[in-house]
């Protein structure tokens, strides 16, 4: 992989792991203000944009969870886990 491809790809993870965290947020928030239509909006859109992302980083670069459907032959990424990465 060379590097500027290795940069899209740490760029590609980077937007992976900031919606999760806003994913994460905005359920919490939900939790105990079930009421509030303009963040469960907003956690959908977040929801819907992490899950084309992860299928669009899974058919490019790697498996990255292992409750998705995956190619053969079976395969981890062979770099850093995505927590190991030093921005």
């Amino acid at each position: 992989m060379d590097r500027q491809q290795r940069n899209i790809n740490l760029d590609f993870l980077r937007e992976i792991q900031e919606l999760n965290f806003a994913i994460i947020e905005t359920v919490l928030y939900l939790n105990t203000h079930p009421e509030d239509r303009k963040v469960l909006q907003l956690h959908n859109e977040f929801a819907r944009k992490y899950k084309d992302l992860v299928e669009e980083y899974q058919e490019n670069y790697r498996q990255l969870y292992a409750f998705y459907p995956t190619d053969y032959p079976w395969q981890w990424i062979d770099e850093p886990w995505p927590w190991q990465i030093e921005y």
